[in-house]
């Protein structure tokens, strides 16, 4: 018995550490040269168990050998895989290979099992395909066997007494040997299906019991500016106010921390009277050649040549949101994507499934008007804006009332800097809306209850500019995340 433990013992490490491997060289993180070395000595491992010709390396070339990677580990990381990850991942591989043909102590059986976690973690940063789920199954299965009969071999190996191999059939006509290996292949997969069956208890429906049990003692209606393609004014409750990273931007050029941006999110443009929405059909993007996705030419702007172009890189934290968030005037996007689109109000997705937002490059035009061409412009709202301009049965107040504001006013611009003076003068601010919805929110909000929060167009139309300008961050979302210093991770929205 004591025998067939030891042999079965060494078969199931061997599968578990090949199986690790298998999980890491399945995401194809792996060099061809690694996979091509490994295997073969994976190969060789598997020939000397078949036929049960057993040879060690002499632990003193190990304590060599292990030492002499150490140069190895250098050169790898600063000229080879020039990243901490890989190289690391190199010295894992050569780590499990010593191991594999050195096993003389208790102390290496557990190394070649931490080892063989490590390359199922690595492959779990690596990928996010479904295929490292099966992977990790058959590693889990074959986890439960190795560590069964580890327990076995230490209980036989404290009890000599009781490790004599015993003689002839059992009862059954098997012998225990057989039947030990036929309860392993029983026991081994109901445990596994447990294990995961709990997994998925503690991962998937736990979280959402809780949630669910602890949003009533938390406002309901918490939001975010910016993840959102549909808002109901008055409904909105408490915009949040959290200190978490929502994203790190980094200009390059930029030492000095010299930009105040806004990053741009969703548009929206339909108004009921109560909700905007979006309702803007995406069109794909052609990937160059150069690895880039053009923006500029779906975008209809004007002064298309001036302004100051910058490059910057955003680190997204993982919040779900397939939207990218980018300086105003965007000219291209760079990323890991294999799919990105783009609508009319100049909104940016990521149809990637596989790949979430998480690093990307782009590029912007930032351009300041002039005030005094903008005053010279025509009074008459560019096709563009048509959208933005489709109001619902308003309050007769209204109009009224941004006509009063904007009478002494000859262009678009200056009625835009009247109204923007008048809501800053005669508004409170605040971040906490009514507990119950109006009947009418605008209404309310401006000749009721006097204080909200809003921010202010760029563009108006003089008849309903107070109603443009409370609702200008429902339709074009722009979030008030700005830049500091250099790499300053870049918190959620405060309005």
């Amino acid at each position: 018995m004591a025998s067939s433990i030891e042999r079965y013992f060494n078969v199931a490490l061997y599968l578990l550490v090949l199986t690790g491997f298998g999980a890491l060289a399945s995401t194809g993180g792996l060099d061809l040269p690694a996979v091509i070395i490994v295997g073969l000595a994976f190969a060789f491992r598997g020939y000397q168990l078949f036929t049960r010709r057993e040879s060690a390396i002499p632990e003193r070339w190990t304590t060599l050998l292990t030492l002499a990677y150490i140069l190895v580990y250098l050169a790898d990381y600063f000229f080879v895989s020039r990243s901490f990850l890989g190289a690391t991942i190199h010295l894992v591989l050569f780590a499990m290979v010593v191991r594999l043909f050195s096993l003389q102590r208790t102390r290496d059986h557990y190394m070649l099992a931490v080892l063989s976690f490590l390359m199922v973690l690595a492959a779990a940063v690596l990928t996010v395909n479904s295929i490292f789920l099966l992977a990790f199954a058959i590693f889990l299965l074959v986890a439960i066997v190795t560590f069964v009969l580890m327990e076995m071999r230490h209980s036989i190996a404290a009890e000599p007494t009781h490790a004599d191999d015993p003689q002839g059939l059992s009862l059954r006509g098997a012998f225990p040997n057989q039947r030990m290996a036929y309860g392993l292949l029983a026991i081994a997969p109901a445990l596994m299906l447990m294990i995961l069956a709990g997994s998925f208890f503690i991962f998937f429906f736990l979280p959402r019991v809780s949630s669910r049990y602890l949003s009533a003692y938390t406002p309901s209606s918490d939001v975010s500016t910016g993840f959102t393609d549909r808002v109901q004014l008055g409904r909105i409750g408490q915009i949040q106010q959290s200190s978490a990273v929502v994203m790190h931007i980094e200009i390059q050029d930029d030492m000095q921390g010299a930009y105040d941006l806004k990053w741009r999110g969703i548009a929206l443009t339909n108004f009921d009277g109560k909700t905007w929405s979006n309702s803007y059909e995406q069109t794909l993007l052609p990937l160059s050649g150069d690895g880039w996705y053009r923006l500029a030419p779906l975008i209809n702007t004007t002064h298309s040549n001036t302004g100051r172009v910058i490059h910057y890189r955003v680190l997204m934290e993982p919040l779900g949101t397939n939207v990218f968030f980018l300086a105003d005037k965007p000219l291209r996007l760079a990323g890991n994507f294999r799919q990105v689109s783009m609508d009319s109000g100049t909104a940016v997705y990521d149809l990637d499934v596989d790949h979430p937002i998480n690093r990307y490059d782009a590029e912007s035009r930032l351009v300041e008007p002039d005030a005094e061409e903008l005053r010279l412009a025509s009074n008459l709202s560019p096709p563009s804006m048509d959208p933005y301009l489709k109001l619902p049965t308003l309050d007769p107040r209204i109009p009224k009332l941004s006509e009063d504001i904007t009478a002494a006013a000859t262009s678009n611009y200056d009625k835009a800097v009247a109204v923007e003076r008048y809501l800053s003068t005669h508004f409170g601010y605040t971040l906490e809306l009514p507990r119950t919805m109006p009947q009418d929110p605008l209404a309310n909000f401006l000749f009721e209850r006097k204080r909200g929060h809003w921010r202010i167009f760029r563009q108006y139309d003089g008849r309903y500019a107070s109603l443009v300008a409370h609702s200008f961050a429902h339709r074009h979302r722009l979030s008030r995340w700005r830049i500091q210093r250099p790499h300053r991770p870049i918190r959620d929205p405060r309005q």
